[in-house]
């Protein structure tokens, strides 16, 4: 290829690399900060706006505590309120206490018009896998609540009795607030998602107002994060919205699921359902949830990208591998798998390197010869690539393609449920937290801890340096005023992958050494190959 093409296409690729480094810094210094903002939240209003915007006295009345427990998860509620769900299968990082996804925050049914206030007293009956609670006003209003769990769902059925002698108006909805979310990853999103007749629109954290509201009859509304997920599903809706309170350097967080308007005649009733899920982006489990609910698209809240047709496929093949041989084996077994896939761009990528490599010779003399008559240059050494048979797109395109095919994995990895906990040999507790190890204290050796921005543990070394090595055995020799540029590449690349999952790093890292050895297998047994090299 032309050297002022290649100089080129040199400084292209360096300057986009620094502009996506930009980004992903840029992208962590936000939800650092949105991060903050939502740890030192303090203790929030426990009153719900209702309709009336009338505010409402602290209840003078003791609150209930009740608990409900499935093999999977325990809700605990206070009052007439679900306030907490611990899942027993997972547990807080580097704790052994179960993973809570909410605490002291709450999710209620709400009514406006003739509603219990704060101060309502509710009768609270526990009955198996159910919760009971009633009220009735002084209006000889009766409020009925059933709460069924199911797993990591539930089902809550009101009833509205008017024993009155007046027709009402009232109107149910289901209320879920939040205090803060969990420090999100660049590429994976976190913050509130809506689904509004199949349509599903995702609300950054800092960027929702009360204006977020989707008008439908049938959708969700949820709490979107990396790996966990707490929706609100409603068949009989007239709308769903977020909200995002600032107060006093306190951030809130609020989804409604609201009910159409029902009028109730006197001595007669009125019913509403909606569904919970509080659980893992387990893709069985909302499969299993959206099937028994009837809810369409639960499962598509999984973040799969733009290339979602390749990362779909992915996440299917990784979960099964992961059911039948567990997450280290599934993880070396699937990234062979693709560079099994992959290996004959990897051939047809290493074949055109190492022939332009064989005639660079011939195209610098070509290039002393006519360098006053470029169009002659050209053509002289296109005629050369002919003769040889190289195309000088050989090696760029299947780079692109085997690129392309690694991106699914990697996408997978940073969202798969199944590597929260998960350990992998040696030093690895958590495939879903970043190597705890650190290049700067020798890896632990010395008694200090390295900043954040400079802490690289030993699987993000191992991976810049096999990075370097497969471009040495892949690359043909370059000048020695350019190998600075071979070696700041994988370095930088090395700081970012630094901060992400040991998950990511280590199948990154196995599929350089895949391709170490693949490139020295065709080095070895490739005639062609051996031939140029020779020469």
């Amino acid at each position: 290829m032309n050297k002022k093409i290649m100089k080129k296409a040199f400084w292209g690729l360096f300057i986009a690399w620094n502009v996506l480094i930009l980004y992903i810094v840029s992208g962590k210094q936000e939800a650092k900060k949105i991060d903050e903002n939502t740890q030192n939240t303090q203790l929030v209003n426990k009153n719900i706006q209702q309709t009336s915007s009338k505010k409402i006295a602290v209840s003078k009345y003791n609150y209930i505590n009740t608990e409900l427990e499935t093999d999977v998860a325990k809700f605990k509620f206070l009052n007439n309120k679900l306030n907490c769900v611990e899942l027993k299968k997972y547990t807080e990082h580097d704790k052994k206490i179960a993973k809570t996804i909410l605490k002291d925050e709450s999710i209620e049914v709400v009514w406006s018009n003739q509603a219990p206030d704060i101060n309502a007293k509710w009768s609270i009956k526990k009955q198996n896998n159910t919760v009971i609670m009633q009220h009735t006003n002084k209006n000889n209003i009766t409020f009925i609540q059933q709460w069924t769990i199911d797993k990591y769902s539930i089902n809550v059925a009101t009833k509205v009795l008017n024993n009155s002698a007046h027709t009402i108006k009232t109107q149910a909805s289901l209320i879920a607030n939040k205090k803060a979310f969990e420090k999100h990853q660049s590429f994976i999103f976190s913050g509130i998602s809506i689904c509004a007749d199949k349509k599903i629109k995702n609300f950054k954290l800092g960027k929702i107002n009360n204006a977020n509201a989707m008008n439908a009859q049938t959708g969700w509304c949820a709490f979107n994060e990396k790996y966990w997920l707490v929706a609100a599903i409603s068949k009989n809706a007239t709308q769903f919205n977020a909200q995002e309170t600032k107060s006093n350097e306190t951030i809130s967080y609020q989804i409604r699921a609201i009910n159409q308007e029902q009028e109730i005649h006197a001595k007669s009733s009125a019913q509403n359902t909606f569904d919970l899920y509080t659980g893992p982006k387990e893709l069985k489990e909302l499969q299993h949830f959206g099937t028994q609910t009837n809810t369409r698209n639960i499962e598509n809240i999984i973040d799969y990208g733009w290339l979602f047709f390749m990362t779909k496929p992915v996440h299917y093949v990784l979960d099964l591998l992961i059911e039948n041989l567990g997450v280290i084996f599934a993880l070396i077994l699937l990234t062979l798998i693709l560079k099994l896939m992959t290996w004959p761009f990897t051939t047809s990528s290493h074949r055109s390197a190492q022939r332009m490599h064989a005639i660079s010779p011939q195209i610098n003399e070509l290039r002393a010869r006519y360098k006053e008559t470029p169009a002659v240059m050209n053509k002289e050494i296109h005629a050369l690539y002919k003769k040889h048979g190289i195309n000088p797109l050989g090696g760029c395109l299947p780079s692109f393609v085997q690129m392309i095919m690694v991106f699914p994995l990697y996408k997978v990895l940073s969202f798969n449920i199944n590597l929260y906990g998960a350990s992998f040999p040696f030093w690895i507790k958590d495939l879903s937290m970043p190597d705890p190890t650190s290049f700067f204290n020798l890896f632990g050796l010395l008694p200090f801890a390295a900043p954040d921005f400079l802490h690289i543990g030993l699987w993000p070394v191992l991976m810049g340096v096999t990075s370097i090595v497969q471009q040495k055995l892949s690359s043909a020799p370059i000048p020695d005023e350019q190998k600075m540029m071979m070696y700041m590449l994988p370095v930088l690349f090395t700081w970012i992958m630094a901060s992400l999952p040991a998950g990511v790093v280590i199948y990154w890292t196995l599929t350089n050494a895949f391709t170490i050895a693949q490139i020295m297998w065709i080095n070895y047994t490739d005639k062609d190959i051996q031939k140029v090299r020779k020469k």
